[in-house]
C-alpha cells in the first residue's frame, strides 16, 4: 500500500491544529483531504424529510401565518441549507402583506400570459374557456349583476379568440385571477404589462 504524502509542513501542521483547537472539530484544515475532513466529524442520524417538513409547516409557515416570523422564528438548519419543503407556499397567507392587488383590463389584455410568468409567487391563474362552456355556465347565474360582474372578468383577445373562430374552431374567452393569498402586491405583473405597452 502506498503511503500517503504530507500535505502539509509540521510548521504548518501545528498552525492547522492550533486553528482546529480554537475553532472546533468541524472546521476542515487547509490542505486536508474531503475524506479525512468527513471521518472527523461527528456522526449525526440521517435528515428526516418528512418529520422536517411537518416540523416546517408548524413552526416556520405556522410563525409567519401568525405575523411573527420575521421577529421570532430562530435559525433554522433546513432553511440554512436551502431545504424548504415543496408545496409549503400553499399554507401561506399573503393577503394581509400585499398593500394592493393588480386588476384585470378585459380591453387591453391580447392574451400574452406575461403576468403569469412573470409572478414570483405563482398567484396568476391564466384561463381560455370554450365560449359555449362560459356561455352555458354564465346563463346559469340567475342574478344579471353577478352574471354581468363574472362575464367583465374575460376578454376576447386574438390569439383565443379570433384565430381559433378564424380557423373555424371554437374560440375561447381568456381571463387571469390572482389569488390574494398567493400576492404580496409586489407589481410584477402590472410592470411586464406597461412594458408591453399594454
Amino acid at each position: 500500500m502506498a503511503q500517503e504524502k504530507e500535505i502539509l509542513t509540521p510548521d504548518q501542521r501545528r498552525m492547522a491544529e492550533e486553528f482546529v483547537e480554537s475553532k472546533g472539530e468541524t472546521v476542515k484544515l487547509p490542505g486536508e483531504a474531503k475524506e479525512l475532513h468527513e471521518a472527523r466529524l461527528p456522526q449525526i442520524g440521517i435528515f428526516d424529510v418528512h418529520a422536517y417538513v411537518q416540523e416546517f409547516n408548524e413552526k416556520v409557515v405556522g410563525a409567519y401565518n401568525e405575523g411573527v416570523g420575521d421577529r421570532e422564528l430562530p435559525a433554522d438548519i433546513g432553511v440554512a441549507r436551502s431545504i424548504v419543503p415543496p408545496g409549503t407556499g400553499a399554507l401561506r397567507d399573503f393577503s394581509y402583506i400585499a398593500p394592493e392587488i393588480p386588476e384585470f383590463h378585459k380591453e387591453k389584455c391580447v392574451g400574452c400570459m406575461k403576468c403569469v410568468t412573470e409572478c414570483p409567487d405563482t398567484a396568476i391563474l391564466a384561463k381560455v374557456t370554450p365560449e359555449s362552456t362560459l356561455r352555458r355556465l354564465l346563463d346559469q347565474i340567475e342574478d344579471p349583476q353577478d352574471r354581468q360582474f363574472i362575464e367583465a372578468h374575460f376578454a376576447v383577445t386574438k390569439k383565443y379568440y379570433d384565430i381559433p373562430k378564424r380557423q373555424g374552431k371554437e374560440p375561447g374567452l381568456f381571463s387571469i385571477f390572482i389569488d390574494p393569498t398567493k400576492c404580496k402586491g409586489c407589481a410584477e405583473c402590472v410592470q411586464v404589462c406597461a412594458d408591453q405597452g399594454y
